[in-house]
């Protein structure tokens, strides 16, 4: 579908789209709730900021400070990042 560059529609259609083709999905505190507002998460377990997981209606948000579920890689905050890059520095490999 064509999209307003920038526009939050065309942000959350390029999110569904590369959620549904397996893609790597890397976020951290809200980024986790946009990968949700799309449905992309359900079933999968995502980490995010404490304040936030009320918000979560498809996945299942943690308590963790970082979750890797499938191609979703997911951290509660810019504080918990590192303890995902591993997991994610090997995906890139």
């Amino acid at each position: 579908s064509e999209c307003l560059v920038g526009s939050e529609m065309c942000i959350r259609d390029s999110i569904k789209t590369f959620g549904e083709k397996g893609k790597m999905m890397i976020g951290h505190c809200a980024g986790a709730m946009m990968f949700d507002f799309t449905g992309i998460t359900k079933g999968k377990k995502v980490a995010v900021h404490p304040l936030a997981k009320p918000a979560i209606q498809n996945g299942i948000a943690t308590d963790e400070k970082s979750e890797i579920d499938g191609n979703f890689f997911t951290a509660q905050d810019e504080n918990t990042i590192w303890t995902m890059l591993p997991k994610v520095i090997e995906a890139l490999k």
